[in-house]
């Protein structure tokens, strides 16, 4: 959906797509089945190396739709962080939309802008970090690509609002919404087969 709502991203996405899956494939002109089998042959070291754009895209939709909370338990000694003693034994819970929403690093924090991810100075957490860095983040991040890869390959897509009307924006997310980020306001994806 966030791709969708920014034209420029669209298209440059939509380019590295055709140039990624061209380059990979005997016809540029696959559909169904036969594209299917096609993205499942392309080199999995080309799925992580090849697709820049995607790359910044997901990890700038992951910054601002993931309403996750970090929990963790201290194990060792009691712990100063500031003006704060974390106690042995205690638990301490982080959610990451303080450094995710953080104007300090993210200034216009909840607009979706995936050249953010060109500095690598900026701080993000999407797949967690140190000892507890998501474990199948590859895993997930090709299965990302691949159903973004798939869908822009067969469909014309579209976000719109409750009416069905198109919309150009993208919806705010409830961060409230602890299982999906869902957006506050009624809106959905349409798509149209190629």
């Amino acid at each position: 959906m966030q791709i969708t709502s920014d034209p420029v991203w669209s298209s440059n996405v939509q380019e590295e797509v055709k140039t990624f899956v061209s380059t990979h494939t005997l016809s540029p002109s696959l559909s169904g089945d036969a594209l299917i089998q096609a993205l499942s042959e392309i080199p999995l070291t080309a799925w992580e190396s090849q697709t820049p754009n995607l790359d910044l895209c997901i990890r700038e939709t992951l910054r601002t739709s993931q309403p996750y909370t970090a929990v963790r338990k201290n194990i060792g000694p009691d712990v100063t962080i500031g003006p704060y003693v974390i106690p042995s034994g205690s638990l301490v819970v982080y959610p990451f939309s303080v450094t995710a929403l953080n104007p300090n690093y993210y200034p216009d924090a909840t607009r979706w802008d995936p050249s953010r991810g060109i500095d690598k100075e900026t701080p993000f957490i999407g797949w967690g970090g140190g000892k507890h860095a998501c474990k199948g983040q590859r895993l997930a991040t090709l299965s990302m690509k691949l159903m973004v890869v798939y869908a822009l390959m067969r469909f014309d897509i579209t976000m719109v609002d409750g009416q069905g009307k198109k919309i150009n924006r993208l919806p705010l997310p409830d961060w409230n919404d602890s299982a999906t980020c869902r957006p506050k306001e009624r809106c959905g994806i349409k798509f149209v087969e190629k």
